[in-house]
């Protein structure tokens, strides 16, 4: 939801208070996300968590974070002209996240 708020903001103005805010929500949720992804992950693999899922969360981390640029760089080239395009990919990426959030049962 926070990453939601934050590219909503940066989407919709080029303030500067807007930009600092949007971009302090998207910190913060990825601040706050992260280490509860990890958390969340190790506490459910259990002792097995070092070699099986901590790996697959940081390599799912550190593709996504090479990927996000390719990704809106290839849609500005599309679809030129667009205004703030990527912001509005990571709307809908935010939203179907936040979505599917609910579908996610603790066992």
């Amino acid at each position: 939801l926070l990453f939601l708020i934050g590219y909503i903001l940066l989407a919709t103005n080029d303030h500067l208070i807007t930009t600092l805010i949007g971009t302090c929500f998207i910190g913060f949720a990825a601040g706050e996300g992260i280490p509860f992804i990890i958390s969340s992950a190790t506490i459910k693999a259990g002792k097995n968590a070092g070699s099986t899922v901590l790996p697959l969360v940081s390599a799912s981390l550190y593709t996504a974070q090479f990927l996000t640029p390719f990704v809106g760089g290839c849609a500005e080239a599309v679809f030129a002209g667009v205004y703030h395009l990527p912001y509005y990919i990571a709307i809908g990426f935010a939203t179907l996240f936040f979505l599917w959030s609910f579908t996610i049962k603790d066992q």
